[in-house]
């Protein structure tokens, strides 16, 4: 039967889910991936809900849909340097929607930016001389040497706190030896970019080579601009081959017949705004070509290298200067291009100078042909150089930081020095990978041919080859049991210890579904990963595209008696194809929001994973989400939950807000109303008891001034509701006579004679029957109300915001839709509902509203959340 995913997500129970029993299946796959991941696994704890999606696989339906939230991140220093495509720029500084560079050197957006907060810090220092403060639960993405047999050295990645790399040990001790006297080994190393990093090109107007040739052997006239590049003379006649501009006559240096020197014509106007005129120790790389496109640094690289490095008979790269901002340019560069770079700093008589140790795979940093023939590829290192981890250390202050998430399918992001650090973690390939190793699904027999759909070659295919290949390098369980592995972008073809091969066909799912059969035979299994990117999300033709690809091209694709499609996503707005898939009917769904609710109490709080995505780790993700405008990402990401303002009965400009205190000086102005809906159980499932004080001015305008939101017995209810009368003295009482709440009225009179409080209960009934009964269902009774909302006949204590009542009621208005209520709860709402239902007299005398500021626009506060997308 469909439903709605509204109604997916309100079934969600998390006490009820880790109560659920998984199958062999599932522990199985569990141990699986500990035994791909070696030792020390990426998780911890495993949750429920992992185990409860890894039994979809294999429960007999043919189409399996799972909505799950999105990953997180830990924090940085607010200092620490994030880099972007112009540049680096202060974690303080970044924003949600901003963007920065990930692991692969590709261009990722930030989806949430934390509130700063204050923690204990730690520096890190690396062994190419950079350094870097993180907090002790930043995750950093590290690697550990092993060796197997034959004393071939290979690497495993984790993904670990700075907490737990320190209770692991920065170091190996080993025995002291004339080569070891300290007894100490490296143990962490920290990945670099695996491939150069695309940088758009900024338009620098000077060519990059003949700029590095500049900076490594030329001077610039203070006075004119012009610049002087010296070389010796079986080196200069060469270099100015590559530079693209006049020279006038060359001259030889007085005092070595060796050198010759000769000056560029055409460059005076540019030099002094581009490239300044430092000299020596001063010299530094312009931003624009550090930050430029791949040729334009290999360029500047190429021309600082040609004059101002050299190249062993080994092919071992190095490059000297004074200047230490040139020489951090290089290694930047190097790093930046998917090298490796090593800095140490030497003294000498003079300003002493600094040497960077360059390494490149596929990229000869040099021009000069005596210097180019000499050039080594680095292969020692197929899967990406690496940095070690020399020491952390307490900064012994605690230090401003924040964290950020990426919406990156490497789950990481590059700081200061092009150092990877960590996002989140990846979870898709471990299907892929348990297939090639097994070859079989429980209810779907052998598997030869699978189909892998995501939303685009260059993105996420690309990206998932990176990350299977990586596990499979870094793992010695991988290579025992599929010995052979042969990728291309598109195609990836296993072969286990059996000789039995498996094939994943990849896809984008914007280009469609071609060539699938492998051998003849047709694809049992189709993996559909995280489907639509950002920018797809805003196309409707390209939503239209992808729901073409799925229900017509996988679908005709697949083997046409034995086939399973799984559906892996989290859904960009109520078009994306997972959305509307999920509410057809046609597939089974799974939803695994980051908890039940939110905003509520840590005591209220019931989390998906909770020993991960804690309770403080939630809040700090939804207050960041306020702070900055974004809670429509918060909602969507992690609370799975979709609505365009379109939809919405209220919006966010129709909340007003007042300070009660204002009111409250004015009472004898006003007439107090009270509304209640009350729930009978304590239960932590059971529907919260709500009740709501009204203060009305002389204009009808509604005032929220005071109520209650537990779950609570009904005796306790009867206890709020007389102490607020006492507190209020209200014209009337609200209280609903349908279905199980009944019998409250005659409760509550039986206790106005108890306690000598006596008030009017407020009727509906044409024949004076006390109660309010309602004659039509809940959307239609808030209706009533919604032209009052937008009239700003509606306000809400500005001094009250986070109290329990007010978040819950913020919550269920801001989750109201035309088509029903999108919220956990909807009791707020009914006491709101109920004023429609009453008959409410306004007071005679004017209250001077606008000195008390109740009805004045004068608080530019922003909303409780100032905007929302359920």
């Amino acid at each position: 039967m469909a439903k709605t995913v509204i109604e997916y997500l309100k079934e969600v129970d998390y006490d009820k889910l880790n109560q659920y029993k998984p199958t062999q299946f599932a522990i199985e796959f569990v141990n699986f991936i500990k035994l791909v991941n070696g030792s020390q696994g990426e998780e911890n704890q495993t949750p429920i809900m992992h185990y409860k999606m890894l039994d979809s696989l294999v429960d007999g339906n043919t189409q399996v849909a799972t909505m799950c939230f999105r990953g997180s991140a830990k924090s940085l220093a607010l200092d620490t340097p994030i880099m972007t495509p112009n540049g680096y720029v202060p974690m303080q500084d970044i924003l949600a929607g901003d963007t920065v560079i990930d692991r692969d050197g590709k261009p990722t957006k930030v989806t949430c930016v934390s509130e700063v907060f204050n923690k204990q810090t730690y520096e890190f220092k690396l062994s190419d001389g950079s350094s870097f403060v993180a907090s002790e639960d930043h995750i950093h993405i590290v690697q550990k040497r092993t060796q197997k047999a034959g004393s071939v050295n290979t690497w495993e990645e984790f993904n670990l706190t700075t907490k737990e790399l320190l209770d692991k040990g920065v170091l190996y001790n080993r025995k002291t030896t004339d080569k070891n006297p300290k007894g100490r080994d490296l143990k962490w190393f920290i990945p670099l970019v695996l491939e150069a990093i695309d940088f758009q090109s900024k338009g620098f107007p000077i060519d990059a080579y003949t700029v590095g040739v500049i900076l490594g052997d030329g001077s610039i006239d203070s006075t004119t601009g012009m610049p002087t590049i010296t070389g010796h003379k079986d080196d200069i006649f060469e270099v100015l081959s590559h530079i693209p501009y006049e020279y006038q006559t060359i001259y030889q240096d007085k005092r070595n017949a060796n050198t010759l020197s000769t000056r560029l014509l055409g460059l005076g106007k540019l030099i002094p705004t581009h490239l300044g005129s430092a000299k020596h120790k001063d010299k530094v790389i312009p931003n624009d070509l550090l930050f430029g496109s791949r040729e334009e640094r290999i360029a500047v690289l190429q021309g600082l290298m040609d004059t101002d490095g050299t190249v062993s008979p080994k092919g071992l790269c190095t490059f000297t200067s004074t200047s230490k901002s040139l020489a951090y340019g290089v290694s930047h560069i190097v790093k930046s291009l998917g090298g490796y770079a090593y800095i140490r700093r030497k003294e000498n008589d003079y300003l002493g100078y600094y040497t960077v140790t360059v390494s490149l795979q596929n990229i000869n940093p040099f021009r000069l042909k005596r210097k180019a023939d000499k050039w080594k590829p680095n292969n020692k290192h197929k899967s990406g150089s690496r940095v070690a981890i020399e020491s952390i250390t307490p900064t012994n202050e605690i230090k401003p930081s924040k964290c950020i998430a990426v919406d990156s399918p490497t789950q990481s992001y590059l700081i200061d020095n092009v150092v990877i650090t960590h996002n989140t973690t990846v979870n898709a390939e471990y299907l892929i990978l348990y297939l090639a190793v097994f070859g079989e699904l429980p209810n779907l027999g052998n598997i030869n041919v699978a189909i892998y759909v995501t939303d685009s070659i260059d993105n996420g295919v690309k990206s998932t080859r990176k990350n299977i290949e990586h596990r499979w390098e870094n793992s010695e369980f991988l290579q025992k049991y599929i010995p052979s592995i042969k990728f291309t972008d598109i195609r990836w073809e296993f072969t286990n210890k059996d000789a039995k091969k498996f094939v994943v066909k990849a896809y984008g799912a914007k280009s469609g579904v071609r060539g699938v059969k492998e051998q003849g035979k047709r694809p049992q299994l189709a993996i559909l990963d995280d489907l639509v990117s950002d920018d797809d999300a805003r196309s409707p033709t390209v939503l239209e595209s992808i729901k073409a690809t799925v229900h017509e091209a996988v679908i005709n694709a697949l083997h046409p008696t034995r086939q399973k499609i799984i559906w892996l996503g989290t859904p960009f707005n109520a078009n994306d194809p997972l959305y509307e898939a999920i509410q057809s009917g046609a597939w089974t769904v799974n939803a695994y929001p980051i908890c039940e609710k939110f905003p509520c109490s840590k005591e209220e709080f019931k989390g998906a994973w909770e020993d991960r995505f804690s309770y403080d780790y939630v809040k700090l993700r939804y207050d960041s989400a306020v702070a900055v405008g974004r809670v429509a990402g918060f909602y969507q990401e992690l609370m799975l939950q979709i609505m365009g303002d379109d939809e919405r009965l209220i919006l966010d400009e129709d909340i007003q807000w007042y300070h009660s205190y204002h009111l409250m000086d004015k009472k004898d102005n006003f007439n107090f109303y009270i509304t209640t809906d009350f729930a009978t159980s304590e239960k932590e499932s059971a529907d919260y008891s709500f009740i709501s004080v009204w203060a009305v001015n002389h204009k009808g305008f509604y005032f929220w001034i005071d109520g209650i939101c537990a779950r609570q017995t009904m005796d306790k209810n009867i206890d709020d509701l007389f102490r607020l009368v006492r507190q209020y003295n209200p014209i009337s009482v609200g209280v609903e006579v349908s279905g199980q709440q009944g019998g409250f009225i005659a409760w509550i009179q039986r206790e106005m004679f108890n306690r000598n409080v006596f008030f009017t209960l407020a009727s509906n009934s044409k024949d004076g029957t006390l109660g309010l009964k309602p004659n039509n269902n809940k959307l239609e009774r808030f209706n009533m109300v919604v032209p009052d909302f937008k009239l700003k006949r509606f306000y809400f204590p500005h001094d009250k915001k986070h109290t329990i009542p007010m978040k819950e009621l913020m919550l269920e208005l801001q989750q109201a839709s035309v088509g029903g209520f999108k919220s956990k709860h909807d009791d707020g709402l009914d006491t709101i509902s109920q004023l429609a239902m009453m008959s409410i007299w306004t007071p005679s005398q004017e209250a001077d509203v606008r000195q008390d500021l109740i009805w004045g626009n004068d608080y530019h506060e922003d909303n409780y959340v100032s905007s929302y997308i359920v």
